[in-house]
This record gives C-alpha cells, structure tokens and sequence, in this order.
C-alpha cells in the first residue's frame, strides 16, 4: 500500500510538473499567430532595433528560436560510423537525417519518437563513447582551427566540454595505428573548481586512452599562467608562448541557446551583454598573448549581442595583434549557411534607448561603440543564425597572431603561480603534482602517480608531460586532471 501511494505521489508530482512547464511557455513564448508582429519582449524589441535583419525574415527567425532544437551529434571515429548509415537504410529514414561537416549528424527532434531504433542507437553509442552529443554550431571553432596531431591546444574556458573532447578527436584524426601517436596536447581550462571535476569526469569518460594527451586545469582565464616563462618573471620573448591554436569561448548572455532555455525571452536584458563585455575582452586579449606568432584562435559566443561579438572583437582588432581570417573558403564548411559579422551597430539601455557615444556613459567601456576603421575585418566574421540551417545562434570570428604586444604584463597577465580559488574541492597542493614512476615508460607516454605513495598510474604524452613538469613555469599550474588512468596499471 505504501508503495503505492508513493507511486501516485510522484505520478502527481510529474503531472504538476508539466502543468507548470506549459504555463511557463504560454508566459515566455508568445503565440506565433500574433496580430501586427508585435513585439513582446525586450529581447526581441533589442534585436528589432539593431535592424540586422529584414522585417519579414525577422519574423520568421522568431518562430524558429520557439520551435526545440534538432538532434545533432558528431562521430568519433573517422573510419567508422557504427551502422548509422545501415540504421537510416532499414528505418527508411534517410530523408530526416542531415549530414554536417565534421562528421556529424542532425535529425529533427520528432525523430526520436518516430525512429525508436535510432533513439536506442543514440543512447547506446554515447553511452560507450562513439559519438558526441554537441550542437553543430558549437563544433564550428574547433573545426576551424584546423588541429593538427602536432599542435599545442588551450580551450580558455572548457566547461561542459564539447569543444575540448572535439579538440583532443582532432588531435588523433589522423592516427590509424598505435605508432602514429600525436605529438602534440590539450590544456582545458575551467575557473570553477567543482565545474573542472565534472569536465575532467565527463572527459575521461568519453574520451579513454585519448585522455593521455589531455589535461584539466584551474585558473582565472584572464590571469592563465604561461608555462614557458619561468615563475614570478614576466615574459617578454616571443619564443615563450606555449599555444598554437586556442579555443575562447567566453561567457556570454546566452542568448543564442534560446531554443533549448526559453527563460531568455522574459529575463534577457541589454545589460547582461555591456556587463561581460569587459570580461570579454580581457580573456581573449590573455589569449592572444599566450599564441606562438602565426598561431590561430577563434574567438565565440552563443550570443546575438554585437556587445558581445563585434565589438569585442574590434577591441581586439585595436591592438593590431591579431587579423580577422576569411572563412569564406573553409572546407570544413561546405554546405553551411552563415552570415557575415555587422560593421554597425547600437548601444542601447535596458529601456532599448540608444546611448549615442561613449560621452553619454563615459562608466561604460569606450570599446561598446562600432569603430568604422574595422568594417571590413568585422564582416569576416560568421554568425549563425537559427532560421538559417535549423540550428541554435552562434558567432565565431577567426583571428590570427600578426604581432606581440606591446608588452605583456600588467594585472591581466601575471605569470606568478595562481593562488588557489576559495572553495576548492581538494586544496591540498600535494594532491596536484605528479610523480614520474621510473622504469614505467613507454615510447609515447611517461607514467605519474598522483602523490609519493600513490597506487594509481597515469599514462600521460611526452609532450604534456614535459609541459606540466619540466617547463620553467610548469609549478604556476593548478591541475585538476592528466592522463590515462589503466585499472591494470597499479603500483605494487
């Protein structure tokens, strides 16, 4: 009897549950038959204004980010698609699935119901680590970077950990065989200490053997240490930048997820965008300090704000570091509808009033206001936009290092060792080094232990190792994870 009532306890509380979420929806997303196309949120009278879109296309970009987002996952494997393709052939569903660059797949979200076949193949591949459940536009940056098994990858801000597992795949796209290891590493970066446990976790569990040429640190991304200048001296020669290709994907207002968190339609505000573009600017500008000359960094949001995009990327223009790349070539995406970055844009108060210039608000950043010097960089910029190829927002600009700063110093690039952030899950330093175990080496790999007696052992590639122990600056690292971890490889 018992067991019943408890069962019809939580029948009531899922019943109640979804009473509540359609109420939410009737609040937060307004009825598409709407009479005059009115406008019923600030986040849609802001886009409106900025006029970046024709009044009818507008309309019809609005009733795309109500309807939920596609099914969209990449293949691992670039040998193997694990009977996908046989799997469409018997079900006949050829038609309802697209084929992305990038290995990857997207299906309509009523495929799932349709297919249930496909719905357990979904479930059962990601479960053992063949595909990747990702957004195709999130897969657009690594995949501009062009990875190669030789090149040094930062991912600045790596949580969940799409892009960094997406990377690490890149790494190993060309190796066949166990001779043709990567020579190369990727550092994932994550500032909450409890978030950089869950990457680590999630990245160990997708990503197994590869895990060897991946680490997980902690670190403000404005302050990233550099590893090749040594500790408490700040780098000055160009030989000391550690990364060829960095992935900065920043925090944003998250506009852009809008299909998948209809909460934006009745919380966005203007401000959100003018409040992290600051933030914005100085992780990308510790990036770009931390790129080897000639090196490649993409630099995006999941964000519609031009206060977030543009003109970010105009501040960075300003230091004349870096040059826009023309995607307009890209192999990686064939097939794909993108737009080209505004090169005009309005500044306007939570009240969607325009703030003319920065004489208006000298407390804002001077840098929020369009720059005509840069148009034609800034339209070498890809926005993505939902009605364009069933996706969610993004935007993403390609920059490449043409010059060193100035000089690098400053309160945003201290190359002193990061203090540990409050809260963290294991303070203890000890925890975070790692032991070399002798006679335990293999010709692509060394062996750790995490602690003088560890039982533990941990495969991790030459050249991460080599970046985590013995560069100059190797003790500035506050590491949460590196390497494989064997179960079979246990010290006596």
């Amino acid at each position: 009897m018992a067991k019943k009532r408890s069962q019809c306890r939580s029948k009531s509380c899922v019943r109640s549950r979804k009473r509540r979420i359609r109420v939410d929806n009737k609040e937060v997303l307004p009825d598409d038959n709407r009479q005059n196309n009115s406008r019923v949120s600030v986040f849609e009278d802001y886009l409106y204004v900025q006029n970046w879109l024709f009044e009818k296309e507008f309309y019809r970009f609005l009733s795309t980010l109500r309807r939920p987002l596609p099914v969209c996952f990449r293949i691992r494997d670039n040998f193997e698609d694990y009977g996908f393709q046989q799997l469409l052939h018997e079900e006949r569903a050829h038609d309802q699935a697209r084929q992305m660059p990038g290995g990857a797949w997207q299906l309509p979200s009523s495929a799932l119901q349709a297919y249930p076949r496909i719905r357990q193949w979904l479930s059962t591949q990601t479960a053992q680590g063949h595909i990747s459940r990702q957004e195709f536009v999130s897969m657009i940056p690594v995949l501009l970077l062009d990875i190669q098994s030789h090149h040094t990858v930062l991912d600045l801000c790596a949580s969940p950990g799409s892009k960094t597992i997406q990377a690490v795949d890149a790494l190993y796209a060309n190796t066949t065989t166990s001779e043709q290891q990567p020579t190369g590493f990727v550092m994932a970066n994550e500032l909450d200490p409890r978030r950089a446990y869950v990457l680590a976790h999630r990245c160990q569990a997708t990503l197994g053997e590869r895990m060897k040429s991946l680490a997980v640190v902690n670190h403000n991304a404005t302050k990233f240490p550099n590893v090749l200048a040594p500790l408490r001296r700040i780098s000055s020669s160009p030989k000391e930048r550690p990364f060829d290709r960095i992935i900065c994907d920043v925090p944003c207002s998250g506009d852009g997820t809008l299909r998948k968190d209809t909460k934006v339609w009745r919380t966005w505000h203007p401000s959100y965008g003018i409040q992290l573009h600051a933030l914005q600017v100085r992780i990308a500008k510790r990036g770009i300090a931390l790129l080897r000359m000639g090196g490649m960094m993409t630099y995006s949001t999941c964000s519609f704000h031009p206060i977030e995009n543009e003109a970010v990327v105009a501040a960075l223009l300003e230091t004349g570091c870096v040059e826009v790349v023309a995607c307009d070539c890209v192999r990686s995406l064939k097939g794909i509808r993108r737009r080209q970055g505004l090169t005009e844009w309005k500044v306007l108060d939570d009240d969607c009033h325009q703030v003319a210039s920065h004489s208006d608000r000298p407390d804002w950043p001077s840098t929020l206001w369009a720059n005509r010097k840069h148009h034609r960089s800034l339209q070498r910029c890809i926005r993505m936009v939902p009605h364009d190829n069933d996706s969610g927002g993004f935007f993403i600009a390609l920059l490449r290092k043409i010059q060193e700063f100035p000089a690098i110093g400053g309160s945003d690039a201290k190359t002193e060792a990061s203090a540990p952030v409050a809260g963290m899950v294991t303070p203890q330093a000890e925890h975070h080094k790692l032991f070399p175990v002798k006679d335990h080496n293999e010709k692509d790999a060394k062996v750790f232990t995490r602690g003088p007696t560890g039982k533990r052992q941990f495969q991790i590639a030459n050249s991460l190792a080599h970046c985590l122990t013995n560069t100059p600056g190797s003790d500035k690292i506050n590491l949460v994870y590196a390497g494989h971890n064997d179960e079979k490889m246990v010290a006596p």
